[in-house]
């Protein structure tokens, strides 16, 4: 009984320092995975109201450096601002404000979403849209 024993104790060993292992590397795998990338518009926030004709648009991002266009590197982005159906702006800077003028009063719909340096989005998930009001000053 006692020579079975000393043979099986190795493969518990090797069983147990697998486990451990494992466990190790699935707890750092877990620690280490990075959020995908998202945009959040902070500002106008939803359902508020906005004062006078140019509204000042706060972003920030997560998941993602926000880079000038021109640096050209990879695993980057930079935002595109959709203000209710008309035209996009892209901040190729790399900035994270930007203000619109002459809106006019009424409630507006503003998309923010996060595109590659060929200025295709990300991904869905990387927009936020938020609905406020511009009320006359």
């Amino acid at each position: 009984m006692g020579h079975i024993i000393r043979k099986v104790t190795p493969i518990a060993l090797g069983l147990t320092a697998f486990v451990s292992l494992t466990s190790v590397t699935a707890a750092q795998a877990r620690s280490q995975v990075t959020p995908p990338p998202m945009t959040r518009i902070v500002t106008p926030q939803s359902d508020s109201s906005v004062a006078g004709n140019s509204v000042r648009v706060v972003l920030a991002a997560e998941g993602i450096e926000v880079a000038p266009v021109a640096q050209k590197r990879a695993g980057t982005a930079h935002h595109h601002l959709f203000l209710d159906n008309g035209g996009l702006c892209a901040l190729v800077g790399g900035e994270t404000e930007f203000t619109f003028h002459h809106v006019g009063p009424g409630q507006h719909r503003l998309i923010a979403l996060l595109a590659d340096l060929n200025h295709r989005p990300i991904k869905a998930a990387a927009a936020d849209t938020v609905l406020f009001t511009v009320r006359k000053p």
